[in-house]
Parts: C-alpha cells; structure tokens; sequence
C-alpha cells in the first residue's frame, strides 16, 4: 500500500468519525433540551407540591385536634381541674374584631384552659401561646375569663425539647399525642401559670 492509499484511508476514517461526532453532538443537543425540559416540568411540580403541602399541613393540624379534643378534658380533670365543657376552635372578639383563636378552650364556671394544638410543637409555638393567654386576659370579658383562673396548655404530636422546657418553663401544660389516639401524655409544669 502506498503512502498516498493511507494517507487517502486515514482520512476517509477522519471524515467518517466526524460524521459520527456531529451525529453524537446532535443527539447529546436533543438530550440538553429534553432536559431543560424536563427540570421546567420537576420546577412546576415541585411548586405545586409546596403550594399542595401547605393544606397538607393545615389537614394534619386538623386531624391532630381530632385527636386531642375528645381525650384533653378527662386528662386535665385527672390533674384536679373539674372542666365540664370543652369548645373546638374558639375565637374571641373584641370592638368588632377576633384577638384570639384557641385549638380547644375548657372551661367551668371558676376556671379555664386555652389549648394550643400544633402537629410540631416548636419554642415560637409556645411564646405565641404566652402571648395569646394575656391578650385573652386582657380582653377577660369578651372570652367569658371575669373571676376564673386561666390555665394554658400546648399540644404536639411531635413537641420539640427546647418547646417542652420553655413551655413547662412558663407554666405551661405540655401535652404529647402517643401512639395511640386514646394516649395523650400530660406533663404538669412545678408551678401552673395562671394567666
């Protein structure tokens, strides 16, 4: 073979690898859209599964004060208090306007308890709820609170470490929901906050 019969050969083979790369180079082009294509298509997805998962959240929050309501009252009871009636999603109004909304409110004629039901129980849970018991002691009339005692409890099916310190911290009734619906685990703080 000669010289020019090779050097005809190896070219022939350049042109055909060539050819192959800018086959490769096309598909690997398709591939690129395809996949811009596809991340737009996970971005809108996963969008809509945040927009989703926020009432998500909201029925799971529902479902743990189904949970709670029917068993907090006889628990409470259990501690000394002689609540009688329990109310589900209470608000209190005042000049026109809601200042306070409860997950469960019990209550008797000398004594109430403000309940806060949260799926995670979190520090920022706890000193909302603070903050919800003086502004229902300051507006005692409007929430039926004129000479009762006003006790406050927090609620988790999961209630984070620090959340149960502060809250028992405040005088708070820490309440765990276990593995049981009928379970609902109350820890009593040393000295009960009376609001």
């Amino acid at each position: 073979m000669t010289s020019m019969a090779m050097l005809e050969g190896i070219v022939a083979q350049i042109g055909v690898r060539m050819d192959e790369l800018a086959v490769a180079q096309k598909k690997t082009e398709q591939s690129m859209d395809e996949l811009a294509v596809a991340q737009k298509e996970a971005y809108s997805m996963l969008k809509e599964l945040r927009k989703e998962s926020g009432g998500l959240g909201h029925k799971l929050g529902q479902l743990t004060e189904l949970v709670v309501v029917p068993g907090i009252r006889p628990k409470m009871n259990s501690f000394g208090h002689k609540f009688r009636f329990i109310s589900a999603n209470k608000k209190v109004k005042a000049g026109g306007k809601v200042v306070a909304e409860m997950d469960a409110f019990l209550h008797n004629g000398v004594e109430a308890m403000a309940v806060e039901v949260k799926t995670t129980l979190t520090p920022e849970d706890v000193n909302k709820h603070v903050s919800r018991l003086k502004t229902l002691r300051k507006h005692e009339a409007a929430a039926g609170l004129e000479n009762k005692a006003l006790y406050g409890a927090v609620v988790g099916l999961v209630v984070e470490k620090h959340a149960r310190k502060l809250a028992l911290e405040k005088g708070l009734y820490v309440v765990e929901i276990m593995d049981c619906p009928e379970s609902l685990e109350v820890e009593r703080p040393k000295r009960c906050g009376r609001w």
